[in-house]
């Protein structure tokens, strides 16, 4: 994440919208022409007495918005729920940014729904701990992250972290699809 940019500067910004609220707002903003993603799991619901399948937020009340600040704050003007998710820095309230880098790697780990992917807070994994991998073949080639053990579960995973915001630990990973990288 950044804190020095410009506001002509096209860059991923991580706000915060009302409770289910979330695809609404993801709505608006695409009928602007305003890039959005909002991390997605499929959940299995109950409609007059059948299962179905759905696509929902993972998370509540993120949303990731592609754009240029001095945009979002015209915009904030006319959707007046949607807010930035700030870090304290020397005092000031910094909107969170996510270099693009970052984000196609966490678009890429969460955008597989057929796969089981664990949303998980920084505080609830050491990162220091793992190894830096990168994931060579499958439906993840290309996506770097630490590997790890994740609470509750019998072997260890690939995840990826957006600093100080959240990470996402994929799918099981055959050892031999892991390449370890090396500084």
């Amino acid at each position: 994440m950044s804190i020095l940019h410009k506001e002509d500067e096209i860059l991923w910004y991580a706000m915060r919208v009302p409770f289910r609220n979330e695809l609404k707002v993801q709505n608006k903003l695409k009928e602007i022409g305003i890039e959005t993603y909002i991390p997605k799991k499929k959940k299995l619901i109950r409609r007059k007495g059948k299962n179905y399948y759905e696509l929902r937020p993972a998370i509540n009340n993120l949303i990731f918005v592609h754009s240029k600040l001095c945009i979002i704050k015209k915009i904030k003007k006319e959707i007046l729920n949607l807010q930035y998710l700030v870090n304290k820095i020397e005092g000031q309230s910094l909107p969170i940014i996510v270099r693009d880098d970052e984000m196609k790697q966490f678009i890429r780990a969460t955008e597989n729904f057929e796969e089981e992917t664990i949303y998980l807070t920084p505080e609830e994994i050491n990162i220091a701990k793992g190894t830096k991998v990168r994931i060579i073949g499958g439906s993840f080639d290309g996506i770097e992250g630490v590997f790890i053990k994740v609470k509750g579960k019998r072997s260890k995973r690939v995840v990826v972290t957006l600093d100080n915001l959240l990470a996402v630990a994929i799918a099981e990973i055959e050892s031999d699809y892991i390449e370890v990288i090396k500084n």
